[in-house]
């Protein structure tokens, strides 16, 4: 288990860990397709700060962590380097590393871990350089949360392999040198889920997407069937869920970390999309009136770093 520094996670946080014997069998039995490697843990972190790890015996996966905001540094066989948003840090397995968040302008990060056959050309193609530029940090973003979504099914065979090929093509981008071009649309979604404490408006969000906010709303309610503040605001309840579900903050604290000023309307907003207030679904271990998952069988993640 390697050393940490903070353990209560992070407000919007996601994070996925894929169960050993279920990632053992899609590198077995699913992934002819898409290259042999699975990602084995991935999610995001936003607003990071107290972020910070250390493993004296490295890890058996390759590490990657994108950096979308503010600042952290990696240090990799006695070598400290220093990253800004839109660098990627890249870990190879079994090499002794560390890693944090800047103290004065913590990183928001996009990140993952590597396993299978493959990963070790990954770790060729990506580690020979520690901390690279990307083309495009936020399309890679969108892939690894796409990746994410797909890793809770990835009981499913299909589903595993789409996870896979998601990694796969993060992958491949981040292997691309700085200047490419990517989906402004998805890179804003993957701004905006990264730092949801901001005050978003639908301006701020179009001119990340690089589109005007009358096209940016036709293109969410195209894609979400909802306009941009009201899928903003469905995205801030998620990840306060998440947070509430895996973490002891205050729920005053979880509501400001998130995006909410009056934690009166938060709690109203919560009880309005999850069916209870936001205290009675922590007690419940994050299920609401109508989530049939036993709290007992949900896995305590706030534990396990990147």
């Amino acid at each position: 288990m390697p050393a940490l520094r903070r353990r209560d996670g992070f407000a919007g946080q996601r994070l996925r860990i894929l169960p050993r014997p279920l990632l053992q069998e899609a590198l077995l039995h699913h992934l002819d397709a898409v290259g042999g490697a699975m990602p084995s843990d991935l999610g995001f972190f936003p607003r990071a700060a107290g972020h910070e790890v250390s493993r004296p015996a490295g890890c058996p996966e390759l590490v990657l962590i994108l950096c979308l905001r503010g600042r952290g540094w990696g240090l990799v066989d006695g070598r400290r380097h220093e990253l800004a948003a839109g660098q990627l840090l890249a870990l190879p397995p079994g090499r002794p590393h560390a890693y944090g968040a800047d103290e004065r302008d913590p990183w928001s990060i996009a990140w993952l871990h590597l396993a299978g056959p493959r990963a070790g050309e990954w770790s060729a193609v990506l580690a020979a350089e520690p901390v690279r530029t990307l083309a495009d940090p936020w399309r890679c973003a969108a892939l690894i949360e796409e990746a994410c979504d797909l890793a809770e099914r990835a009981a499913d065979p299909a589903a595993a392999r789409a996870c896979a090929a998601a990694a796969a093509h993060a992958l491949a981008l981040c292997a691309l040198p700085a200047g490419g071009a990517g989906d402004g649309f998805a890179r804003a979604l993957a701004a905006v889920r990264a730092d949801l404490a901001q005050p978003w408006t639908v301006a701020a969000m179009a001119a990340v997407a690089g589109l005007s906010a009358s096209r940016f709303t036709v293109r969410c309610r195209s894609v979400h069937r909802l306009p941009p503040l009201r899928w903003l605001a469905a995205e801030r309840i998620e990840a306060a869920a998440r947070l509430l579900a895996t973490t002891g903050l205050p729920v005053q604290t979880v509501a400001g970390r998130v995006g909410f000023a009056d934690p009166l309307h938060f709690s109203r907003r919560f009880r309005a999309l999850k069916g209870v207030p936001p205290s009675r679904w922590r007690a419940a271990g994050g299920a609401s009136a109508g989530d049939s998952t036993s709290p007992s069988r949900r896995q305590d993640r706030s534990q396990v770093p990147p």
